[in-house]
């Protein structure tokens, strides 16, 4: 090895002594460029890139909706309350929502309708009622509302008729 070794050192006309110094910068720049390397290729935890995981929830009463909060809070952090018996209960929505929130789950909540004259001839004007509070009382936990499930679906619903809503 050492003859190896010399004859580099010979052949590169260098002393032993500055080959080491070359050696050692080699590997530094080596080592510090995949350190900065993974750094940068790692995946950030937290931060921006939130990732959400829920469950919808399509049942008729607060409790089955607490229960289900329970069995799934330690896996998810959505929650969506897509029931209809329930979208058209004030207290129960409400109830369901600050559970939701107070065991960490963000909410969305899904609504039919929004549309004024609707609402007023269903009796469900507390409807806009809670979305113009839901922000300021859930803050970032409350994503907003799921408002219809697709624009053809009333239409198909209701197709002896073929309604089409004022507000399509």
């Amino acid at each position: 090895m050492d003859e190896f070794v010399s004859g580099c050192v010979e052949g590169l006309r260098l002393p032993k002594k500055h080959l080491a110094v070359a050696l050692l910068a080699v590997s530094l720049i080596i080592i510090v460029s995949v350190l900065l390397f993974t750094k940068s290729a790692q995946v950030p935890s937290g931060g921006d890139a939130a990732c959400y995981i829920g469950v919808a929830f399509g049942g008729d009463t607060y409790d089955q909706a607490k229960a289900i909060i329970d069995k799934t809070k330690a896996y998810t952090n959505l929650f969506i309350l897509q029931s209809g018996p329930i979208s058209i209960d004030e207290s129960a929505t409400r109830q369901i929502c600050d559970y939701a929130t107070s065991k960490g789950l963000n909410i969305i909540v899904a609504f039919g309708d929004l549309a004024p004259d609707v609402l007023e001839q269903k009796n469900l004007t507390w409807r806009l009622t809670f979305v113009n509070e839901a922000k300021a009382l859930y803050g970032d936990q409350f994503f907003g509302v799921y408002y219809y499930d697709e624009r053809g679906g009333i239409w198909i619903d209701q197709a002896a008729g073929w309604y089409m809503p004022p507000n399509v």
